[in-house]
């Protein structure tokens, strides 16, 4: 009798929406296997239908008689974004014990050419942390023009604990960077524990 093979599941998006189709990565690291586990991470794409807590996995796959079994993974899937209004969102999730900052801007349609998106400014950052984006995506066409960003929020060694992500914007700075034209954007200040 074969022994069990457990995988892992990472997905693309740690804090998807309603109508979201995430990338479910499973790997299998088990040298002692005794038949040749996939050099690279199976992907799996599945559509989110429902806001809440969702979970994905576990997977069982079978080859040559043995057996492989994923765990599973549990996402916060928020509502769908109304695309009929002009805005920019700012969210902190943590997913699998990682702290995720994810903005998201909805743009209206301009008289002509593509939207330009407002993206966060990391110059304006608390000291002791970096922002690290991992992905990002921009819609276009007809009432849906949307991009998200996900940064990953690093800690580096000089941070202390519940420190401001976003320090107070002075006069002259702002926390985002914007060159489309939206006339007002609020100062969201997120808080990281450590």
């Amino acid at each position: 009798m074969h022994a069990r093979i457990q995988g892992n599941l990472r997905i693309s998006n740690p804090a998807p929406r309603v109508g979201d189709i995430v990338d479910v990565q499973i790997a299998f690291t088990d040298s002692d296997a005794d038949v040749g586990l996939p050099a690279d991470p199976i992907k799996i794409t599945t559509p989110l239908r429902n806001a809440g807590t969702v979970w994905i996995g576990p997977f069982t796959f079978k080859i040559d008689g043995q057996e492989l079994v994923t765990d599973s993974i549990s996402v916060q899937v928020e509502e769908e974004l109304n695309f009929n209004v002009n805005l920019f969102s700012v969210r902190q999730v943590t997913h699998n014990g990682e702290n995720y900052l994810i903005t998201e801007h909805v743009a209206a349609k301009p008289k002509k050419g593509k939207p330009k998106f407002a993206r966060l400014s990391k110059t304006n950052i608390a000291p002791g942390l970096v922002l690290d984006e991992i992905t990002s995506s921009e819609t276009y066409g007809g009432s849906k023009n949307y991009a998200y960003v996900v940064y990953k929020i690093i800690k580096n060694d000089d941070f202390n604990k519940a420190r401001q992500l976003l320090q107070p914007a002075a006069a002259q700075a702002t926390p985002l960077e914007s060159n489309n034209g939206m006339e007002k954007i609020l100062f969201v200040a997120l808080m990281v524990s450590g």
